[in-house]
């Protein structure tokens, strides 16, 4: 089965450290976790205590960003909350535990902590049913067993490649360069997502995401 710890290394690879990007609507991140999504968690408490030490307040410039990986960089509780947050929040909320598939899980979640587990849920059942050529699953986001039955049981190479592909849909819609086809349109649009022009700058690294 798809295991976690297997997942994190690359997780930390993408998100990196501390960004307070105007045009992220999750305006503060650390190692991808949003501020304003992810209030309570116990990180920021930390984060908070270097932007004090360093005479820093949000927002952020660009230029004191390393100043502050550096100070964190290292750090043993930080890294221990990281991981706590990731596996719970959405390893464990999508059942990849359960998941045969490293790859297929990987994507799973890596799509989950950049865009909230109820769409990749959906997303997999949605492309369960594409492969199988029928309705197998209800896409109602909830992966209970018999989902992650039938996402084991399907073809894992293309069950891969589909779900790559509805990311690919997914984020090149959300920025407004592309519309779907009609099917994947409507999934799109009952998972709440609009096309916004402005999310067009963060485009290159949504696809760099995905496997080549």
């Amino acid at each position: 089965m798809a295991d976690f710890q297997h997942f994190l290394p690359g997780l930390m690879g993408r998100e990196g450290g501390y960004v307070d990007h105007p045009a992220d609507p999750g305006k503060e991140t650390y190692a991808g976790v949003a501020r304003a999504y992810n209030p309570q968690w116990r990180g920021w408490a930390l984060v908070d205590a270097v932007k004090t030490k360093l005479c820093l307040h949000s927002p952020v410039p660009a230029a004191k960003y390393a100043a502050i990986n550096q100070a964190l960089h290292g750090n043993a509780e930080m890294q221990v909350l990281i991981s706590a947050f990731y596996k719970a929040s959405y390893w464990d909320e999508l059942q990849l535990d359960h998941v045969s598939s490293q790859a297929l899980a990987e994507q799973m979640a890596d799509h989950g902590t950049n865009a909230g587990t109820s769409r990749p849920a959906k997303m997999i059942q949605f492309a369960v049913n594409q492969v199988a050529g029928k309705p197998l699953l209800v896409v109602d986001g909830q992966l209970g067993m018999k989902s992650v039955t039938a996402i084991n049981a399907a073809d894992q190479a293309k069950l891969l490649k589909a779900f790559v592909q509805l990311r690919r849909d997914h984020y090149e819609y959300r920025t407004g360069v592309r519309t779907p086809a009609p099917d994947v349109l409507a999934l799109l649009k009952s998972l709440k997502v609009v096309p916004d022009p402005t999310q067009k700058v963060f485009l290159k690294s949504w696809l760099a995401r995905l496997p080549k």
